[in-house]
């Protein structure tokens, strides 16, 4: 096995032909590929890529690994040493993708030294018809509004406690910069609506990976004092809605012991496909 970087519009293109099919499960891999903003290997037996058949697996990395190994022999002792001598240098953030992918990379990394702070275990989700609406309509006094850069403030609150309860690794601490720096890469790169009542910000919802022919939907949130109003049910029928005029699919991830907003999914019309996760580093 090799890994060569990918570096002709020709690699590209072959890549993107691979993952076609595992799309829904590596968004945010596509929207790396989409943007070109790392670096991306081909896993191949061969010495130059020249079609389809001489692809195994893809991977990005520039802080983390984004993944897609459907046709790697994972008990390959080759591959593993090769895979083990690529990252032994690296500096690591996380790994994610697809479990089973995930799980083989961090297993590798930890024979190596790298120290794994966290895993989050997901639940894979797709939508391919129209989402079912909200059982209720929104009351007089609320609307949603898609937001820009200059309603920033307005949903800083509600950006930084979603990202202390949905991503950042237990016991870490989620700053008021590090809230702006990832909302304004929101606001400027993705969809993003808030639903406001009585003129203030009480939920929100974005997307967080555009692909080619998925987009991942992410940031869903609903001030606690606000829930149980089928807000955020409003929120996700609208971005699908939205994805679907671009003739693209939703998917999502939702945490395994989020019973809740699983089950909210699935009266809206998702489907579970699959196993996600991540791996953070210290």
């Amino acid at each position: 096995m090799k890994f060569i970087q990918a570096t002709t519009q020709e690699h590209f293109k072959i890549i993107q032909e691979f993952i076609n099919p595992y799309e829904f499960s590596c968004a945010g891999f596509c929207a790396v590929l989409r943007k070109n903003s790392e670096p991306v290997y081909i896993i191949s037996n061969s010495s130059q890529i020249n079609c389809l058949l001489d692809v195994a697996g893809v991977f990005s990395f520039k802080h983390s690994i984004f993944h897609c190994l459907p046709h790697i022999n994972l008990l390959d002792e080759e591959f593993q040493n090769q895979f083990m001598d690529f990252f032994k240098d690296k500096k690591i953030t996380s790994i994610i993708g697809e479990r089973s992918g995930t799980e083989f990379i961090l297993n590798l990394l930890q024979k190596i030294g790298f120290i794994c702070q966290q895993q989050v275990f997901y639940k894979l989700m797709i939508l391919k018809k129209s989402p079912n609406p909200a059982p209720e309509i929104l009351y007089n006094d609320d609307e949603i509004r898609r937001c820009q850069i200059d309603n920033l403030e307005e949903l800083h609150q509600l950006q930084k406690e979603y990202m202390e309860t949905e991503i950042a690794p237990v016991g870490r601490h989620i700053t008021d910069l590090e809230t702006k720096a990832n909302l304004k890469q929101i606001l400027k790169n993705q969809l993003c609506f808030a639903l406001y009542s009585n003129d203030e910000a009480v939920a929100k919802i974005n997307t967080n990976a555009i692909g080619f022919n998925w987009i991942q939907i992410g940031g869903v949130f609903t001030h606690p004092m606000y829930r149980h109003n089928y807000y955020a049910w409003h929120l996700i029928h609208l971005i699908c809605t939205r994805i679907q005029k671009t003739k693209r699919n939703p998917c999502l991830f939702v945490k395994e012991k989020n019973t809740g907003a699983y089950e909210l999914y699935k009266k809206i019309g998702f489907e579970e496909t699959g196993k996600f996760e991540i791996c953070y580093f210290s």
